[in-house]
């Protein structure tokens, strides 16, 4: 890809985040997901339009989120291609990001993509975010978490909200369906010691459609029985 995916492509306001270094960044991660995609089912999109949109811009649409500037220790969950966390580490440098992704291949991916990308402020845990949960070392260690296509929202609340220091967010992306469906509060949302703040809603064309950034605030810390296994 060439820097028509950039130009072209991306909305201005998430353009105007990026510098030169930046954007020459991006197209060289960009190369790196498609060169990879011929073995691993990183991505299923497949035009220039589709990838700026639903990879690049829609990565870089927390940085909107009121309170992001402070931000600086994050771990991005289900990471995957490394969306978004590595098009948010490529644009904030000062960020501390996590990339947290079970799968073998595909966090052999991320820490090749990293290397070859020389970002020093991305590191990857290959583990399971509720495993990652209950390590001292980790509990109550981020900022914020990011989530994107990763679990259902109760079930990704239990497994990353441990994660979450108290006065952090937590950040959900989710569909107008999924929206509907989340549970403003109740008995697990006290025992987990969180609470939906707000969505943030975006779209950045008719294609693209209507989405939606939960934000979650973690209050207290959670109960010790959480997060739950849900995997051997």
């Amino acid at each position: 890809m060439n820097i028509k995916l950039i130009e072209e492509y991306i909305p201005s306001h998430i353009k105007e985040l990026m510098d030169d270094r930046a954007k020459e960044k991006m197209l060289e991660f960009a190369g790196e997901i498609i060169e990879a995609n011929k073995e691993l089912n990183l991505t299923a999109i497949k035009t220039e339009k589709d990838f700026a949109e639903k990879h690049i811009a829609d990565s870089l649409q927390p940085a909107f989120i009121k309170g992001f500037e402070k931000i600086k220790v994050i771990a991005d969950t289900g990471s995957g291609a490394g969306l978004p966390g590595i098009p948010l580490g490529i644009v904030f440098p000062d960020k501390k990001i996590t990339l947290i992704e079970s799968n073998n291949k595909k966090s052999g991916f991320l820490n090749k993509a990293i290397k070859n990308l020389n970002l020093l402020n991305i590191t990857v845990i290959t583990d399971r975010a509720e495993v990652i949960s209950r390590d001292p070392l980790l509990n109550d260690e981020y900022d914020a978490v990011i989530m994107r296509a990763f679990a259902p929202f109760a079930m990704a609340m239990e497994m990353t909200c441990c994660l979450v220091k108290e006065k952090g967010i937590i950040m959900y992306y989710c569909s107008e369906k999924q929206k509907q469906e989340m549970p403003v509060s109740g008995k697990k949302s006290e025992e987990l010691g969180i609470k939906i703040k707000e969505f943030v809603k975006y779209s950045f064309s008719e294609d693209f459609g209507t989405r939606y950034i939960a934000i979650v605030e973690k209050l207290w810390k959670s109960k010790k029985k959480y997060p739950r296994q849900y995997a051997n």
